[in-house]
């Protein structure tokens, strides 16, 4: 089973939604509770929230940054509501962007098929 990394504040709404997807999660708040989890597991893409803190200015275009420059190579897949900021994302260094839509009954099965296949376009 894929275990994918999710970074995002409203972590707990994206639990049911993966799982039925198939995949392993494993969640952080916010980029030191990330990095502590990928020095000790195996994970095979990060979904990141492209507004993970915005009162302290943490932005996951940012993270993605340092991830990058820390010699991170997995896929990273930003994950936000906000077109603008899943292009800053992308433009960052993250492998491809998805639109975050509660409203969506379909986002999770789509969501899911999103990852795989961004998973089986980097073997």
């Amino acid at each position: 089973m894929e275990k994918i990394l999710v970074v995002d504040d409203e972590a707990p709404m994206l639990d049911g939604l993966l799982r039925v997807s198939g995949f392993e999660i494993v969640f952080a708040e916010n980029e030191k509770q990330a990095r502590a989890v990928l020095e000790t597991q195996q994970i095979s893409i990060i979904l990141m929230d492209g507004n993970l803190d915005p009162g302290n200015d943490l932005w996951g275009r940012d993270v993605v940054k340092r991830l990058r420059s820390s010699g991170y190579t997995l896929l990273i897949c930003m994950f936000s509501s906000d077109k603008g900021m899943n292009v800053e994302g992308v433009e960052a260094g993250a492998d491809s962007s998805f639109k975050k839509d509660w409203n969506d009954d379909e986002m999770s099965e789509r969501l899911g098929e999103h990852l795989k296949t961004l998973m089986r376009g980097s073997q």
